[in-house]
């Protein structure tokens, strides 16, 4: 069963590339990071996160040291950027999206250990709209001396074009509330849920697992329903198992708090 797209109160942005972007993103979006290849212990550094159009041509931009200064767009929901090297504890810095001249920026500035040890290490970096991840990076860097200093990695992704949504029952008036403004945001985001049909299918798990497959994400919304129900637990569990935990993104309902183990989802 698929989620009906929240209506959408505004016209999608022009495909103009002297535009700036609107309160929707297009399908010509591309989210472009650009973080130091090499990193040393000690060492302060920035990834750089920038929200375009496909076709843009960010050399210019992306050779420039510092951080930009725009303004803050009012989307439905506010954007934002956060990165996490959980191998070096650093853990969730994020920062929001400023805008200059149609184009999004965001910099996220860590420190890596003194005493960390060389070697590779593995940096995510995730676009939100809100609570909802919308994109994601993920890329290796160098910790240690090298030779001679080694360019900085660069990689394009395009946000999102399908979100698999885990709810308990009683939530669904709460759910639907909680997505109407992501689907401005992302009009042509699909939504899929394994509520109604498909639990009614003889082979349910089977059609749980294709419906994940054809998902870039999970959206677990979280309350104390989400947490008793048996069903949003086999979802979760399935999409553990078949995705791993990345895949799945929490996203509260109301005041009940997210906790930080995931075991106890």
């Amino acid at each position: 069963m698929t989620l009906p797209n929240p209506p959408n109160s505004t016209q999608a942005p022009s495909t103009h590339p002297q535009q700036p972007l609107g309160p929707s993103l297009g399908e010509d979006t591309r989210f472009t990071v650009s973080a130091p290849a090499q990193l040393l212990p000690g060492m302060r550094f920035s990834v750089r996160l920038w929200l375009h159009r496909d076709g843009d041509d960010l050399a210019g931009r992306i050779s420039q040291r510092g951080a930009a200064l725009g303004e803050v767009r009012g989307f439905a929901l506010p954007l934002s950027a956060r990165l996490n090297v959980p191998a070096l504890e650093i853990r969730s810095v994020s920062g929001p999206l400023v805008w200059q001249n149609g184009t999004g920026y965001c910099a996220l500035s860590a420190t890596v250990p003194q005493d960390a040890t060389p070697g590779n290490y593995t940096e995510w970096v995730r676009a939100y709209a809100g609570d909802f991840e919308i994109a994601r990076v993920l890329f290796t860097v160098q910790v240690g001396r090298v030779a001679s200093r080694p360019a900085d990695v660069t990689q394009i992704t395009r946000p999102y074009r399908a979100a698999f949504v885990c709810w308990a029952d009683a939530d669904r008036a709460a759910v639907q509330a909680r997505l109407h403004p992501l689907g401005v945001v992302l009009p042509h985001l699909r939504l899929t849920t394994n509520s109604g049909d498909l639990r009614f299918a003889k082979d349910w798990r089977g059609e749980l697992r294709r419906a994940l497959g054809s998902c870039d994400v999970m959206y677990l919304m979280w309350s104390a329903e989400a947490r008793d129900s048996a069903t949003v637990g086999i979802e979760r569990h399935s999409a553990v198992e078949t995705h791993g935990a990345e895949y799945v993104v929490p996203v509260p309902l109301g005041a009940q708090p997210v906790p930080l183990n995931q075991e106890l989802w």
